[in-house]
C-alpha cells in the first residue's frame, strides 16, 4: 500500500480526495469538454501520491462520475448525479409527508424497546417506557438518499402496522392514529458515514452525510415523533430563505427551510 494512502487520520487520503474531486465534480468544475487535470498534476496539487491519485481515479470511475477516453484524456460525466425533485419541507403534515412522494421505502426493522435517556428526555416521557422504533431508507430512482431512524410512544405506534409503515408516510399515519401534527423542531449538522449507516446508504465509511434531527409535536406540544435523519449530500440539499421579521430590526430575520432531492 501507498505509505501516504492512510494519511493521518481516521480516512484514508485516497477517501479524502475522492470526496475532494466528487465535489468539483458536482459543483460544475470540470466542463463536460475539458478532460480533467493528469495524475501528476492531481498528485502535485494535493500533495499525494500518484498511486493514491489512481485509486480515487478508479473510486471516481466505479461510481459512473467520471470515463475515460482512449487517447484524450479522463472526464467529468454530466448528469451523473442526477436532477433533484424541489420539495419544500417547511410546513406541517402535508410539506413533512411530500418528500415521501418523490421516494421509495425500504423498512429495516420495526420493534418496540424501552426508551433510552436521550429518547424519553425528547418524547417527554419516562425512561424505559416502550417505543416503537423503525429504521428506513427512502431510495429515487434506486439510489438510496436517506437513512431514517425514528421513536413514536408505544401508544400511537400502535396504530398502524409494519406493513403499513413500509409502504406509507409515518405524518399520515400518526394523524390516521389520532395525533394532529402541529409544529416540528429541527437540527440539521454533519456526519461522517459509520460501518451502518455507509452500506444502508450505498456509500462508503468515512464520507460527510448531512445529518438531521426533528421532534414532530402534536396541537397540544406533546412530541409524537422523534426523528433522527442522515441524508446523502449528493441526493439531498437544504435552502435557508431569509427575510426581514416585520419587527423593524435590522438584525432580526424569518428564515424558510426548503429542500432539494
Amino acid at each position: 500500500m501507498d505509505r501516504d494512502d492512510q494519511g493521518a487520520g481516521p480516512v484514508p487520503l485516497y477517501h479524502r480526495l475522492y470526496l475532494v474531486l466528487r465535489q468539483q465534480i458536482e459543483e460544475g468544475r470540470f466542463p463536460a469538454e475539458m478532460p480533467l487535470p493528469g495524475e501528476l498534476e492531481i498528485s502535485k496539487q494535493h500533495g499525494v501520491s500518484r498511486i493514491t491519485v489512481r485509486r480515487t481515479m478508479e473510486m471516481l470511475t466505479a461510481d459512473g462520475l467520471i470515463e475515460r477516453r482512449r487517447g484524450r484524456g479522463t472526464f467529468a460525466r454530466t448528469g451523473a448525479l442526477g436532477t433533484p425533485i424541489t420539495g419544500q419541507l417547511s410546513g406541517l403534515a402535508d410539506n413533512l409527508s411530500s418528500y415521501a412522494e418523490f421516494t421509495a421505502v425500504t423498512l429495516h426493522s420495526f420493534e418496540y424497546i424501552p426508551a433510552s435517556p436521550m429518547v424519553a428526555a425528547t418524547l417527554e416521557i419516562g425512561e424505559g417506557e416502550s417505543v416503537q422504533k423503525a429504521v428506513r431508507t427512502r431510495s429515487r430512482e434506486g439510489v438510496p438518499v436517506s437513512l431514517l431512524t425514528t421513536h413514536v410512544p408505544a401508544g400511537l405506534g400502535r396504530t398502524y402496522s409494519r406493513d403499513e409503515l413500509a409502504s406509507g408516510s409515518l405524518i399520515r399515519l400518526l394523524e390516521r392514529g389520532g395525533a394532529r401534527v402541529d409544529s416540528a423542531d429541527s437540527t440539521i449538522t454533519a456526519k461522517l458515514a459509520d460501518a451502518f449507516s455507509a452500506p444502508l446508504l450505498g456509500i462508503q465509511v468515512g464520507q460527510p452525510l448531512i445529518a438531521l434531527t426533528r421532534t414532530v409535536r402534536d396541537e397540544r406540544r406533546r412530541p409524537i415523533e422523534y426523528l433522527s435523519a442522515l441524508y446523502r449530500p449528493d441526493q439531498y440539499e437544504v435552502r435557508l430563505s431569509m427575510s426581514r421579521d416585520g419587527t423593524g430590526s435590522p438584525n432580526l430575520w424569518r428564515y424558510e427551510h426548503k429542500a432539494q432531492v
